[in-house]
């Protein structure tokens, strides 16, 4: 491994995973001195026996929890963010806790900030680093359910995106019990957000060593349990291994550029209303291919993180990019229709491609290329490599 002559690294998260992870909760807000939580839940993104979990795990804490709101919406907005607010000040609480992912994690990210900094308008705080200060403890409850911010210092608020360390989670549970996919096509979409925030960690022109170990461990995850997952997606211990290798995967994320293939999916998601996983999913192949192409910054290491060290080993320099490649394409592949092959089969019409590219580059304040966005998406769009 080479090391840039700079980098930095930031995780500020204690994360517990395994068997009666959430028992361990209370102790953990405790050492915060914060005993009273407020709950956040989307019963349409969850089982609906997690909130049932959730409180059998507590059962025996002498932790009191401030109240528990299973309604949250789907995308994160500033009218319910005050609503709990309210909620949060009228029962007393000193913390936030979030079982699940997306509009889930934005909320609570959200109530946080109005209740921690004493501010009426987060909006001020839109952007990068505008945070000024520490915010109240906030643990997060990973479900089967992601979209790529949730263990991240990102927040997503009525498509106004929030940037600031201070958002990191405190503490991450892994827990057996909340983690079972419901369906292969949930399993599908969490595995292509972590697949494709791994790989972006080996593209960048100034790799992150610290950054890369943890992509190492997704792209471990991946490899070892994704087919498994689409063939059973109800068992357990694959689940709990692919959402642990999701936790790796955005906390690399959260400390590499940002990359052209995820701006390109969750602005695809955005505009088109699929699934980020889904939009993902259809990119990344023909994302690789032009970045192959056009001898982009790809580091040979990826194919440790598909591979084993033996094969790694073996494998002569000039040939581990592609295996990498082919590989990827291999379990992308072997996900059939889960999986459209081109923008074209999910009925997006072409005269979008052009506001999808703008929107990548503006959201990531023109740190991808316009004309790259391009011609990415216009093979997508035809399912031919250009």
């Amino acid at each position: 491994m080479q090391s840039p002559d700079y980098y930095e690294f930031f995780n500020q998260a204690k994360i517990i995973a395994g068997n009666k992870g959430m028992d361990n909760i209370p102790l953990e807000l405790d050492g915060f001195n914060a005993q009273k939580p407020l709950v956040l839940m989307n019963k349409r993104k969850t089982s609906s026996c997690l909130k049932r979990k959730f409180i059998n795990a507590l059962g025996d804490s002498n932790m009191t929890v401030g109240a528990i709101f299973d309604d949250v919406a789907d995308k994160a907005g500033i009218g319910q963010i005050n609503d709990l607010v309210g909620l949060f000040r009228a029962r007393g609480c000193d913390s936030m806790v979030a079982i699940g992912g997306g509009g889930v994690v934005d909320v609570a990210k959200g109530v946080n900030m109005i209740v921690s900094l004493g501010v009426k308008d987060i909006f001020q705080f839109a952007g990068e680093n505008k945070i000024p200060d520490h915010l109240n403890p906030l643990v997060i409850v990973p479900t089967s359910y992601a979209t790529g911010y949730e263990m991240t210092n990102k927040a997503l608020i009525d498509n106004k995106r929030f940037i600031s360390d201070f958002l990191s989670p405190d503490v991450i549970v892994v827990d057996n019990s909340m983690v079972k996919f419901r369906n292969n096509q949930e399993a599908t979409y969490l595995s292509l957000i972590s697949l494709v925030q791994a790989v972006e960690s080996y593209l960048e022109a100034a790799h992150n060593p610290v950054a890369t170990s943890y992509a190492y461990v997704a792209l471990q995850a991946i490899k070892d349990n994704f087919t498994k997952a689409i063939a059973k997606p109800n068992n357990k211990k694959v689940s709990l291994a692919l959402v642990n290798g999701m936790v790796s995967g955005q906390i690399s994320f959260a400390n590499s550029s940002p990359g052209i293939v995820f701006a390109l999916g969750e602005a695809l998601s955005f505009i088109t209303g699929h699934e980020i996983g889904l939009s993902l999913g259809v990119i990344l192949p023909y994302a690789l291919d032009y970045k192959l192409k056009n001898k982009s910054n790809f580091s040979s290491e990826i194919w440790l993180g598909l591979s084993d060290f033996d094969e790694y080993a073996t494998t002569p320099e000039s040939e581990k990019i592609d295996k990498a490649i082919l590989f990827i394409k291999g379990l992308l592949s072997g996900a059939g229709a889960l999986i459209p092959k081109s923008l074209k089969e999910l009925n997006i019409s072409k005269n979008k491609l052009e506001d999808i590219a703008s929107l990548a580059v503006e959201n990531t304040n023109n740190k991808v290329n316009l004309a790259d966005c391009q011609k990415i998406l216009e093979s997508a769009w035809q399912g031919e490599p250009i």
